[in-house]
């Protein structure tokens, strides 16, 4: 009788196990797990992020999408372990938001399991929303805001991806008569003493689009403030922080973007790319320009030339 029972119980005990996994693998199958990846703090990044998750909750599907956003502050080791843990909890996508994750991610994943966004990747088979602004647009924008401008400051990373948008942004600036001094950063704890170097006869500040050094636009900003000169970039985000002005696009809109092509990826199509350099905006900073008098007239005519909204922040 013993016996009886205590087979009766081990069946019991093993059904129920194999009804627990069959369970948590049903489970899994309603899922569609979804892991961003943002290299560092920064409210831009911050505005991606939200636009693709907004964007996502629009989309039907019999599965639930559960997304989950990591960030890496800046460590590239986080970085790997952020990623190599999405692959082994089985997330069904990776949204690498930059270049320096995206690349880290296609050499670790199948391509398409990946979503990159604002990374503006050479050569990929994975999906991507590219986001790229020539960087001649920044010296444009600055002679527009600071019609005498002789001399300026960029003030970029050493990323692979920065220093050539450097040169052509020096490039343009010879032909416009203006002065560029570079002064590059590897590390944010650089950032103040390195602003004490910039040359006393600057008159603008610039920034590409790099979103390390976007990072630390309240430092920078602080500094700008104190010298009475303006700072143009080519985003969004550090407008809002600060900056005086930008030529750029809703960092929102790359967001969405993405999640556009999460969709499409869910339901079988092939990965693709979107390109936004055709919804660009000026945006100013009302504040900083009415202090570093910047003729919003002037402004508003280079915005018609470049068939963009003017957006006051």
């Amino acid at each position: 009788m013993n016996k009886f029972v205590m087979t009766v119980a081990g069946l019991a005990a093993i059904s129920f196990f194999i009804f627990v996994r069959f369970t948590k693998h049903q489970d899994h199958e309603k899922l569609i797990k979804v892991g961003i990846v943002v290299p560092v703090h920064h409210s831009a990044l911050e505005d991606i992020v939200n636009g693709f998750k907004s964007k996502a909750a629009e989309i039907k599907t019999d599965k639930k999408i559960i997304i989950d956003v990591q960030n890496a502050s800046g460590d590239l080791n986080m970085m790997h372990s952020i990623i190599k843990n999405y692959i082994q909890n089985n997330y069904n996508f990776i949204v690498p938001v930059a270049k320096t994750p995206a690349q880290m991610a296609i050499s670790m994943i199948a391509p398409n399991k990946i979503i990159a966004l604002a990374a503006n990747l050479e050569e990929h088979e994975c999906a991507a929303v590219f986001d790229e602004i020539p960087s001649s647009n920044v010296i444009d924008l600055a002679k527009v805001c600071a019609p005498n401008l002789k001399t300026a400051t960029i003030i970029h990373s050493m990323s692979d991806k920065i220093l050539p948008e450097v040169e052509i942004a020096e490039a343009r600036a010879r032909k416009k008569g203006i002065k560029v001094e570079k002064i590059a950063i590897s590390s944010l704890f650089e950032l103040a003493t390195s602003l004490k170097s910039i040359n006393e006869n600057t008159q603008a500040i610039l920034i590409l689009k790099d979103c390390f050094i976007a990072s630390g636009i309240d430092t920078i900003s602080a500094f700008a403030d104190e010298k009475n000169i303006p700072i143009i970039t080519l985003d969004e985000g550090t407008v809002r922080q600060g900056a005086t002005c930008s030529i750029g696009i809703y960092e929102s809109e790359t967001g969405a973007s993405g999640a556009i092509l999460l969709k499409e990826l869910i339901n079988g199509k092939a990965p693709r790319d979107i390109h936004l350099k055709d919804k660009l905006h000026i945006f100013v900073n009302k504040e900083a320009a009415e202090k570093t008098k910047i003729d919003l007239e002037s402004l508003n005519e280079f915005a018609k030339k470049k068939n963009c909204d003017l957006v006051i922040v």
